[in-house]
């Protein structure tokens, strides 16, 4: 009884020191859209971005998405210290980017002669959706 106890507090100081500029930070990191983080982690599109903008969230939700970037490595809970997004080099991020650039180059080249007019219509329609995202 002690131990859930204890979890449980923990888990609450973890949560709350996971902040709505943690979450947009590693997202953007990630090259995530509020969306691809909603599938990811499951939870909604309209609480990540009531979050993402200072509003409330149920503690279940909150650490659901900061497990989720801890997960990828981007959000860090350290002892005393609380929850941080980690510190990407300018070096090793446009390493990232490249290997990112290199593996959807591929998996395009492999797709593309397995698409219909339907795919290709709907890989338009996406396209043009995110010409007036603003949280890409």
């Amino acid at each position: 009884m002690a131990s859930l106890a204890i979890k449980t507090t923990l888990e609450r100081i973890a949560v709350y020191q996971f902040t709505p500029a943690h979450s947009a930070q590693a997202r953007a990191m990630l090259g995530w859209s509020v969306e691809e983080l909603s599938h990811q982690s499951g939870v909604s599109v309209q609480a990540i971005r009531r979050f993402e903008t200072g509003g409330e969230l149920l503690d279940v939700t909150r650490l659901a998405l900061a497990f989720r970037l801890e997960a990828e490595g981007l959000v860090m809970f350290q002892r005393n210290r609380g929850a941080m997004v980690t510190r990407i080099s300018e070096a090793e991020l446009a390493q990232m980017f490249e290997v990112r650039m290199l593996l959807e180059d591929k998996v395009l080249r492999l797709a593309i002669p397995n698409m219909t007019e339907d795919t290709f219509a709907r890989a338009e329609g996406i396209c043009q959706e995110f010409v007036g995202e603003d949280d890409v």
